[in-house]
């Protein structure tokens, strides 16, 4: 359950490979000089006129170990004047030479466009190097002879261009290439310390990229990429249709492949919309089981075609599409941390870390998808009435709803693998104003990170309340039970079971509940998979949700952030309303007359009238305590519901507000019940209810008359 600081500072050095001088980023490093090893290491490739240090927006949302050379004749690296060090043979040498010493464990190699086709090349010819590999808007090579030609005539002039008119003229070209143009989307910091980047390159050093690795130089690998067994993600921004009908094309002949597309995006789809493109990529570094799952056999494969996606026929269509929403739904809890240092906490299949087996919560619902028999969990939900699940927006909140419909899935019960009941969806409604993390340092850490699952069918588990009153800084030590069926470790592992843990409220902002390892037992947190679970308090009768789990650091050991639902109380309540009819819980959920009184409901609980007349010996009032409510009540105007107006706030010597609008219409012994029970529950304190001889009267700006429940102390001393 977790997600904390990311990607941070990286450290650069020079290495001597091949002859020739590599610059070097590393990220998550080890004394040692070894990648942490928590998680399987990405090295990653960058494009044209790029460097390594371009992947940081990307890495702040992974909290992966990455290593990113600057290839020759870009950045930091060597530009020799010959051109043999420029072509793919001994930049493949070179690469596998960087890999076998800097990474104790074989990667996954990551390739944008250039660095891409870099990266399908070298899987090719040294697939045992690698575990995984993740393509960014890449291609395997032009097939048409006169068409990679013309390609390398192109190269040429370019190439002798950027060495006549030098890189300002080049930077300024190069961003007007409306392939290059969405790189707008790029945050502005990261997106002018690219160009600076680019204008530090050397003519010379491009120049002979293009005629060495350009396009229409490097030898296609169509056919043999038809036999290569590592997996791989295939990821195109959704507006790069080239390369998405590229994308799909390659999907159809590699063994073990998934295409997804990235929605506002284009070339640039891992820097355009790093946190999407971390989510999809967290999922692949996660668990194999999503990239054998949705695979087709090389016996179901279809031969390579040119064909792009919306001309395809219809089946092909389909069948990619299917495998596509299949993958992104099984994505979904890997985005429940934040941006900048942070990642969504959603990582598929994860459990809380340091946390314990939870056999209890049965409104505690995994997330996930189902198909080809198999069935995977990828965030945590919260059923808050028989047929709306609460959980995360980033949990699938941009996935086509087709895709919830057909594949996504709540598993009821202690786990996905032994569920007690499996139910799809029907609907799925984001906050219409949910604003995502942003990946670079210091970002946002997103706004509104709420969304509903409507259930096609009644569950026939007991829903659970979720908090509608303020929480204020007085709360600041209450103990917050998370609950999910995430990761146990930021590298993951240990996912589909419901755990949980009691974590701390150490601080409150806007938006979120933040809780910090150091207060809690265990350093217990959230992780990958926890995303859209709950945070519940026991208020003396049940459990209450106060918060729905958002973000949180990557390695799950330093703090995580619930979105609040007192601060969504309403769109909530809308949302119920426009599925069954009405706003009252109470009714929705069978709560009225049930045996315990529900002081939250929209109309009196009988449970409660009965209850107070146990309690209520002489229901007789005294001056000071007018309404026969043992101290802690006020009068004031009529008509209002019997719900807490208005949120408490602390005085010194402890002392506390409360305030309560009364209908007077409401017999007054109904209200003892109900202010002890506020008194205790909402202030967190035990012994907070006093006899009306330790209060004193106060009137409020709007003409309620309160009392300060003050602990222990004489009303003076408030």
């Amino acid at each position: 359950m977790g997600s904390a600081p990311k990607g941070g500072s990286p450290r650069h050095s020079m290495v001597e490979v091949g002859g020739v001088e590599l610059g070097l980023w590393r990220w998550f490093e080890e004394p040692d000089g070894y990648p942490q090893m928590a998680s399987t290491p990405l090295v990653g490739l960058h494009g044209f006129t790029g460097a390594g240090l371009d992947f940081q927006p990307l890495v702040d949302c992974l909290g992966t170990p990455f290593l990113a050379p600057d290839l020759l004749g870009h950045g930091s690296s060597a530009a020799p004047a010959w051109a043999e060090p420029y072509a793919m043979a001994p930049r493949l040498e070179r690469l596998a030479d960087l890999i076998s010493r800097s990474c104790p464990s074989p990667p996954v190699l990551l390739g944008y466009s250039m660095g891409g086709r870099i990266a399908l090349q070298f899987a090719v010819r040294y697939p045992e190097l690698l575990s995984g590999l993740v393509l960014v808007g890449a291609t395997p090579g032009i097939q048409e002879m006169d068409l990679a030609a013309r390609r390398r005539r192109d190269d040429e002039d370019l190439a002798r261009r950027i060495e006549q008119d030098g890189m300002p003229w080049f930077v300024e070209y190069w961003r007007a290439q409306p392939v290059i143009r969405s790189q707008e989307r790029i945050l502005p910091l990261h997106r002018q310390a690219m160009k600076e980047r680019r204008l530090q390159n050397r003519p010379l050093g491009l120049a002979q990229t293009l005629r060495g690795i350009g396009t229409g130089h490097m030898k296609p690998v169509w056919q043999e990429m038809a036999t290569l067994e590592v997996p791989v993600l295939l990821m195109t921004g959704a507006e790069d249709e080239p390369f998405s009908a590229i994308a799909a094309s390659m999907d159809a002949v590699l063994p073990r492949s998934l295409a997804v597309r990235v929605e506002e995006a284009g070339h640039c789809a891992h820097l355009e919309q790093p946190a999407a493109t971390a989510r999809c990529i967290q999922s692949f570094l996660a668990q194999s089981v999503p990239l054998t799952a949705g695979m087709r056999s090389s016996s179901d494969r279809e031969e390579p075609t040119e064909t792009r996606e919306a001309d395809a026929p219809a089946e092909s269509k389909h069948r990619v599409s299917s495998v596509v929403l299949a993958a992104l739904s099984l994505l979904m809890a890997l985005l429940a941390v934040g941006p900048g240092a942070w990642a969504q906490t959603g990582q598929a299949a994860f459990p809380i870390v340091n946390g314990q087996e939870e056999p209890e919560f049965p409104a505690v619902v995994a997330l996930g998808a189902e198909f080809n028999g198999n069935a995977f969990s990828a965030c945590t939900g919260t059923l808050i009435t028989p047929r709306i699940v609460l959980s995360a927006a980033h949990c699938g909140g941009d996935l086509p709803l087709e895709a919830i419909v057909d594949f996504g899935r709540a598993f009821f019960g202690p786990s996905v693998d032994a569920p007690t009941e499996v139910l799809t969806f029907e609907d799925l409604v984001s906050h219409e104003d949910y604003e995502e993390l942003e990946s670079s340092l210091g970002g946002s850490r997103g706004r509104n990170d709420i969304s509903v699952l409507v259930l096609e069918f009644e569950a026939s588990a007991q829903p659970l309340w979720f908090r509608r009153a303020e929480v204020t800084e007085d709360h600041l030590g209450v103990e917050l039970t998370s609950i999910g069926f995430g990761a146990t470790a930021g590298g993951g592992g240990g996912g589909g079971v419901k755990r949980s843990a009691v974590l701390t409220l150490d601080a409150l902002d806007e938006q979120f509940l933040i809780s910090l390892s150091d207060s809690n037992e265990n350093a217990a947190n959230i992780c990958g998979g926890d995303s859209g679970g709950p945070q519940v308090v026991f208020d003396g009768q049940r459990w209450v949700q106060w918060g729905v789990h958002s973000w949180g650091d990557s390695n799950c050991v330093a703090m995580s952030g619930s979105t609040r639902t007192d601060l969504v109380s309403d769109w909530l309540l809308d949302r119920i309303e426009e599925v069954h009819g009405t706003r009252d819980v109470c009714d929705i959920n069978s709560l009225y007359d049930d045996g315990f009184c529900d002081d939250m409901c929209d109309e009196l609980d009988p449970d409660c009238v009965e209850e107070s007349a146990e309690d209520d010996d002489s229901g007789a009032s005294s001056p000071s305590d007018p309404l026969g409510c043992g101290g802690c009540a006020v009068s004031g105007s009529s008509g209002v519901p019997p719900h807490l107006s208005g949120s408490h706030r602390s005085w010194p010597v402890a002392c506390f507000l409360v305030l309560f609008a009364l209908s007077r219409s409401t017999r007054r012994s109904t209200w003892h019940a109900f202010c002890n029970r506020k008194a205790q529950n909402l202030l967190g304190v035990q012994d907070a209810y006093l006899p009306p001889s330790s209060l004193s009267r106060c009137d409020h700006p709007t003409g309620l008359q309160c009392v300060r429940c003050c602990g222990g102390a004489s009303g003076s001393a408030c």
